[in-house]
């Protein structure tokens, strides 16, 4: 049963009180992947997430990471990468997520809490950073980046690895719609990290999608979209969405091998391609359906999830509740968004980016690039090469001036 069928029963949910949150995770999707942002021709079927979008609020400027790690620690832990250590996607082995972070899961008594899909966080050889020692109390799932086949992977689930030859996506909704409805006890809080449409590029089973075989990587990241969507559907199904607040969102951009926007930079870039993803709030106690067009970060993620717990975010976080914006048009509750990429091999993976409403900065170190996102939002005229005029000076220092402020607090 998909949520597409009863679009009518999730709008009456604007007036239901939330108690349990929902949050949905896409590896590698930009909004060039999401039909309801309509933002490009060429885009697969998603008629359950175009739902989700119609019946609550589309945030078309909503910032990620440029990278997987990054936005998974922000979005659990409220903080900047700076104060976490971790700035790009993490390889193998390496040190994750520090135990002393306080966590999502940590911060909300009373609830009950579990994590499904990809991690990527920390992992083997490294106890005090999986999932369930940094708060999740259940978790099945992959703890790196992704898995070497949708249709053969290993499962780690609260510890024990299991080998899977069921499609990746169906296989964590299938763990996640088991969990919300047989094991846990509401209030509940529940994360599902899909790793689609994330490599390897593979069709999934021809039920999930619409498109023949024989198409080369953009048909099938179109079909793992298709797929991922499906059980988005099905997994909503067994939610009470009158009870339950929903957040969908990619965690960076789409893959450069599959992008279709014509921003320069996809994954990995500080470009709008790179960070600019998809952000749906729906469910309990959200009035829709509508666009905002307000700057909003995954960090806050966090704290719209305490939020609708009740709970008060920490002192020195760098998270801003999206609660205000369920209920009709709010003043912007920031005035910039900031994101970074540190610890990359490449000199053109490490930089910090910074924007206001219209004007975009991005800082490699020795190189500064400046945009002007209201005449130019594809990013194809850097300002800097040019004679700035006084309106974009001011602009300019006070970008400057916020990124210091930022790293500063």
């Amino acid at each position: 049963m998909k949520l597409a069928r009863h679009f009518g029963a999730l709008l009456l949910c604007a007036t239901a009180s939330a108690q349990n949150v929902l949050i949905l995770v896409a590896d590698d999707l930009g909004v060039d992947g999401v039909r309801a942002y309509g933002e490009y021709l060429d885009e697969p079927r998603t008629p359950n997430l175009d739902a989700l979008a119609a019946s609550g609020v589309l945030f078309r400027n909503a910032w990620s990471y440029p990278s997987c790690s990054a936005s998974r620690a922000a979005m659990l832990t409220g903080r900047h990468g700076f104060r976490t250590g971790i700035g790009f996607a993490l390889p193998q082995g390496a040190p994750g997520l520090s135990l002393a972070e306080d966590t999502l899961p940590e911060l909300m008594p009373g609830y009950a809490s579990g994590l499904f899909g990809k991690w990527h966080l920390g992992g083997p050889g490294l106890p005090e950073l999986t999932p369930n020692a940094a708060g999740w109390g259940y978790f099945a799932g992959m703890l790196w980046a992704g898995v070497p086949s949708y249709y053969a992977w290993t499962m780690v689930k609260n510890g024990a690895s299991i080998p899977v030859a069921t499609y990746s996506t169906t296989a964590i909704t299938n763990q996640a719609a088991y969990w919300i409805t047989q094991v846990a006890r509401e209030p509940w809080v529940c994360q599902v990290a899909y790793n689609a449409p994330h490599r390897p590029w593979e069709y999934p089973p021809a039920n999930l999608h619409s498109y023949p075989g024989g198409g080369g990587p953009l048909v099938q990241h179109f079909a793992m979209l298709e797929a991922m969507d499906a059980e988005i559907g099905r997994l909503l199904s067994y939610v009470d969405l009158c009870r339950t607040t929903v957040i969908f969102c990619g965690d960076n951009g789409t893959h450069g091998t599959v992008y279709q926007g014509p921003s320069p930079g996809a994954k990995l870039s500080p470009y709008e391609g790179g960070l600019n993803v998809p952000l749906i709030l729906a469910g309990a106690g959200v009035v829709g359906p509508r666009e905002e067009l307000a700057l909003v970060h995954l960090v806050d993620v966090f704290a719209t999830t305490l939020d609708v717990a009740g709970v008060a975010v920490p002192a020195g976080s760098d998270s801003v509740s999206l609660l205000p914006y369920a209920g009709g048009p709010s003043v912007p509750l920031r005035s910039t968004v900031f994101t970074e990429s540190f610890g990359a091999p490449s000199a053109l993976w490490n930089f910090e980016a910074i924007r206001d409403a219209r004007y975009k900065l991005v800082n490699y170190g020795l190189v500064e690039e400046l945009y002007d996102l209201a005449v130019d939002p594809n990013e194809t005229s850097n300002l800097m090469l040019g004679l700035l005029t006084p309106g974009q000076l001011i602009a300019l220092e006070a970008l400057r001036s916020e990124i210091l402020a930022i790293k500063g607090g």
